[in-house]
């Protein structure tokens, strides 16, 4: 019998997956294309800020801490090269960004990562008047190869490709059976995917879509990421450049789009303007809440049946915390925040 089934292999099926596995609890990963949602095709940046107003979000510095630690630990773990840290440069935009910039500098937490000094130029490019803020400290992970690791240490008896369906799920007062596995537990981790889940559907996920570009550029600095209306973050490969992201919260298709090709075109050329060649347009579906809010805990009350989802579009960041509340309230029936639970709309 496994502790637990996971459903869904995205963030918060790795995130929770590898909480059990560093305590040594055995589980089964149920995998379908339809789960997958924004993170095959996301950055992997892990930025605690809100670039656009010089804020935090909610708890952005302990999910911030969590994470690296985790991701770390994760990456030492599995012996292969999996972070590294970036500078963010954020255009100033005019004189009132500039002195916003220069006494945000000093606040606790925001001084261990901006940077007091302005700078004139990103890389050799020049196209703020206002000069550059930095924030220093950032990390990006390359997800890809996470995942791709994470599952080839697995083995195939315990990732299976299986498109969940409610009615082969039996339950009883000492575990569950979903076809042919036992497990204490099963949580469901499926992203947008969870809207074809019949236990879940009634759940406050909204979904926004976003697309993303890869470019090929050889004039733009390959160890820095500039944050203007959209980023632009180095990649594994040479001279090749992640471009993005739109949010559009209408669309549930990850077909992409002209509108979409042409807004991030616009906005690389007017923050960046070098030449540049596409190479890929991608688009994914955000498990977001309409509150911005991830949800947790028991699906209709449930006992064995839990859900880890709406990670939105801070899910790097928050995801490794999350997973450990989750585990903790799965197990020793910790409470978890009624920020982050499912009961606020239950």
């Amino acid at each position: 019998m496994f502790h637990s089934i996971i459903v869904g292999f995205g963030l918060a099926g790795f995130c929770y997956a590898h909480q059990l596995q560093k305590r040594g609890q055995s589980f089964l990963i149920l995998d379908h294309p339809i789960y997958r949602g924004a993170t095959p095709v996301s950055a992997g940046i892990c930025n605690p800020f809100i670039l656009r107003r010089f804020t935090l979000p909610w708890n952005a510095s302990e999910f911030f801490s969590y994470s690296k630690n985790f991701f770390e630990n994760y990456q030492k773990q599995a012996k292969v090269q999996l972070l590294t840290r970036y500078p963010i440069f954020r255009p100033l935009r005019d004189n009132r960004e500039v002195n916003q910039w220069s006494k945000v500098t000093s606040k606790c937490f925001f001084n261990l990562f901006f940077d007091p000094q302005i700078r004139k130029t990103y890389g050799t490019i020049n196209k703020s008047s206002f000069g550059y803020g930095v924030v220093n400290n950032i990390f990006q992970v390359d997800i890809s190869r996470m995942f791709h690791s994470f599952l080839q240490g697995l083995g195939r008896s315990k990732y299976i490709m299986d498109h969940f369906q409610p009615r082969h799920l039996r339950m009883d007062r000492l575990g569950l059976t979903y076809k042919i596995w036992s497990a204490q537990n099963i949580v469901f981790c499926q992203g947008y995917g969870l809207k074809s889940n019949s236990l879940t559907e009634e759940l406050p996920l909204v979904g926004s879509k976003g697309e993303m570009m890869l470019i090929q550029a050889d004039q733009i600095p390959s160890n820095v990421i500039l944050k203007s209306k959209i980023f632009v973050a180095p990649t594994s490969k040479q001279n090749q450049f992640w471009v993005g992201a739109t949010f559009d919260r209408g669309s549930k298709s990850v077909e992409t789009t002209k509108v979409a090709r042409e807004f991030l075109i616009h906005h690389f050329e007017q923050s960046v303007g070098v030449p540049f060649q596409v190479v890929n347009h991608q688009a994914g579906i955000r498990p977001t809440v309409a509150d911005r809010r991830p949800l947790l805990g028991r699906v209709n009350n449930i006992d064995r049946a839990f859900i880890f989802n709406g990670l939105g579009t801070r899910g790097l960041m928050m995801g490794p915390l999350l997973s450990q509340w989750l585990y903790d309230f799965i197990e020793s029936e910790i409470p978890l925040p009624i920020e982050v639970s499912v009961d606020r709309f239950q």
